[in-house]
């Protein structure tokens, strides 16, 4: 199956400990950028930056070296960029 839009999903699981899990599904193939942030605003990873087909995809987030707290993961593609918020409880 084909998704109709580009979506980003919940993180699996949240709150987490020390690994989630992020979902997307896309459209159209194409460069995408993956990235988490702190509550302040910092890049905390680059967890992917490349070329993806289209379909279902995922990336998996090891978060052992951060502290407790909010974090926002940013899917960036030509089209838009899309946000979601996680927890990580330690």
């Amino acid at each position: 199956l084909v998704p109709i839009e580009l979506s980003l999903h919940q993180n699996y699981p949240n709150p987490f400990n020390p690994q989630t899990t992020i979902t997307w599904s896309m459209p159209l193939s194409g460069i995408v950028s993956l990235e988490v942030y702190n509550l302040q605003g910092q890049l905390m990873e680059h967890l992917f930056d490349g070329y993806k087909e289209v379909g279902m995809h995922e990336q998996v987030w090891d978060a052992s070296a951060y502290p407790s707290g909010i974090y926002f993961y940013r899917l960036m593609t030509n089209e838009k960029t899309l946000q979601k918020v996680m927890l990580l409880l330690k």
